[in-house]
């Protein structure tokens, strides 16, 4: 997310927006959430564990797949708002 927003020029309206954006929201549970200190598995910190247990192969890609696609989503809506406001 950071990366994303970090390329743009966006308003602090939008910025706002943009926060309350249901779309914008990791898709794990809050404990697991919160375990991982803000690490991203497309990100580069390759987090592999959970409470020293390995996490699983196909929840790690599937939560991969999940990070891309909400991250195109996120660019998409992005774009919305600037056209929408002349700030493109």
């Amino acid at each position: 997310m950071l990366e994303i927003l970090s390329n743009q020029a966006l308003t602090d309206a939008q910025k706002r927006e943009l926060d309350l954006y249901e779309s914008n929201r990791q898709p794990l549970e809050g404990p697991l959430n919160c375990s991982k200190g803000n690490k991203c598995s497309t990100d580069g910190t390759n987090w592999t564990t959970y409470k020293g247990e390995a996490i699983d192969g196909d929840y790690a890609d599937w939560l991969a797949n999940k990070q891309l696609e909400k991250a195109e989503e996120l660019e998409r809506k992005i774009q919305q708002m600037k056209e929408r406001d002349g700030n493109t």
